[in-house]
């Protein structure tokens, strides 16, 4: 399940800056939506579940880790208007997500027995919180930018 994780993180951030670079990428809003059902999904996911979801749940980290990658670079790069505009929501994804794999990877390495859907770390608290304080991270920035807007 480990390595087969780490496969699937790859190829996740393959598809994810792939997805980001092309023309019908879609924009902040609706990749946000997908982050926080993905993050609140994974309240749902038993702790020692191992295998096909592993990979699955890897497979997403890395997808939304690369479309962050690929979506901050092409933000600020931008020609027109602000381009630090659009950088909240891909550095967001990028630093949530490359926590997730770095815990992955490292119980992967050095703790191999122990690889399980807890490794990703996605449920650290009880009850959700840890999707709770994630998604209202996102809500937070979402409704300030209205009001500034």
């Amino acid at each position: 399940a480990g390595r087969a994780g780490m496969v699937a993180i790859a190829a996740g951030t393959a598809a994810g800056l792939a997805a980001a670079a092309s023309e019908f990428a879609p924009n902040e809003g609706a990749i946000s939506v997908a982050v926080c059902a993905f993050l609140v999904m994974n309240n749902f996911v038993d702790d020692d579940t191992r295998g096909p979801a592993i990979s699955f749940a890897c497979g997403c980290t890395g997808f939304f880790l690369g479309f962050g990658v690929c979506a901050a670079v092409r933000s600020s790069t931008s020609s027109g208007g602000d381009a630090w505009a659009g950088l909240p929501i891909p550095l967001f994804m990028v630093l949530v997500m490359l926590f997730h794999a770095a815990e992955f990877m490292f119980v992967v390495f050095f703790h191999p027995e122990d690889v399980s859907f807890r490794a990703l770390m996605f449920s650290p608290v009880p009850a959700g919180g840890y999707s709770v304080a994630l998604v209202t991270a996102v809500a937070e920035y979402w409704t300030e930018a209205s009001i500034i807007r």
